[in-house]
């Protein structure tokens, strides 16, 4: 008789050190409400939004809590006869993630309908939400070099998307928040820029400038800061048309997960329509672009936050990222670029 050992079932009672039920998951539902001015709403005059954009900026803290779990294992002998072996522990791991999720909703109007050209408006609100969880099993391929981010999907209006309380009237958003857990891949180098720009290729225009900060003040109300560690990349124009670009070289593997951060501030105004992208190559060809900002999407001297993009591999390969921005039709009123916490992340959950 061929010898086989099955296990039929496991029964997983709760963990040592706290009960996981409800909270093990790593999507979590987010509903608001964006407060507009009653005469602002888009359909007062017969349109609608045109764009709904949403910026997260985590505050997490990540803790690797290992854990004794008791399961009742149900298996086969070689004369298949079932057995029931009680309460063997099994020594895992969990991660538990403690902190909260800052994040700023915004969502921008056109007024084409009232034959105003390039005029647009846009309603932000800021929101936090606090998390305490435990997410699934960490494997054996875990390690301390280990990354913990927030994305969402399914980012959307909720039906009715207007609320009306009194005089006052909302848009209500939903959608989910993802967190991800992977190990950092060191193909890519100094994503932080603690290093200036080590690892990274540097092209600078006659009049432009790229320069490694701790902080950049625009203005006395409007201050970037670095998401990781002390420094952060920031680029200037010069133009016309010239770009300023950093660039790097790496390998990556399908499922893998390239993230950062990057803000746009446009000193200039329309039709002088200064522009940020970041975009991932292969080779030549442009595969993604997942910062794209302009004057035309800010407006007129406008800025983003600090804005978390991302973009997944579907095969392996070598790769490359490019961060570039670029004044337009004229050489004056520069506009900036900032980069920070660039990472290549390997998924676990």
């Amino acid at each position: 008789m061929k010898a086989k050992s099955v296990v039929d079932k496991y029964n997983f009672n709760k963990c040592g050190i706290r009960d996981c039920k409800g909270d093990c998951k790593n999507i979590i539902p987010f509903n608001n409400l964006l407060n507009v001015p009653k005469d602002f709403l888009p359909k007062s005059i017969g349109g609608d939004w045109d764009s709904l954009k949403i910026s997260i900026m985590p505050s997490l803290n990540c803790i690797v809590e290992p854990c004794i779990e008791k399961t009742d294992i149900t298996f086969n002998d070689p004369c298949n006869k079932k057995h029931v072996v009680k309460d063997y522990e099994l020594k895992l791991k969990k991660l538990r993630v403690v902190g909260s999720i800052n994040y700023i909703i915004s969502a921008q109007y056109t007024a084409s309908q009232l034959g105003i050209s390039d005029s647009n408006a846009s309603i932000s609100g800021i929101y936090t939400m606090r998390i305490d969880r435990i997410l699934g099993f960490v494997l054996e391929h875990f390690n301390s070099n280990y990354h913990v981010s927030v994305g969402y999907k399914d980012l959307q209006f909720d039906s009715p998307e207007e609320f009306v309380y009194g005089e006052d009237h909302a848009l209500k958003i939903k959608g989910n928040f993802i967190i991800n857990v992977g190990n950092i891949v060191e193909t890519l180098r100094n994503g932080s820029f603690e290093n200036a720009f080590a690892d990274w290729n540097v092209v600078v225009p006659t009049g432009a400038s790229a320069e490694t900060v701790f902080i950049f003040e625009p203005s006395s109300t409007l201050i970037y800061r670095p998401i990781d560690e002390c420094y952060f990349a920031l680029l200037k124009t010069d133009g016309p048309g010239s770009y300023t670009t950093i660039s790097q070289t790496f390998a990556a593997k399908a499922g893998d997960k390239i993230e950062g951060w990057a803000f746009f501030k446009a000193n200039d105004y329309l039709p002088f329509n200064d522009n940020s992208k970041v975009r991932i190559k292969a080779g030549n060809n442009v595969i993604a672009t997942p910062f794209n900002y302009s004057v035309s999407d800010v407006g007129d001297y406008g800025h983003t936050p600090w804005t978390y993009w991302s973009h997944t591999f579907t095969a392996d390969g070598t790769f490359t990222i490019e961060a570039q921005i670029a004044n337009a039709l004229d050489s004056s009123l520069d506009s900036y670029m900032g980069l920070d916490a660039i990472r290549l992340i390997r998924p676990i959950i």
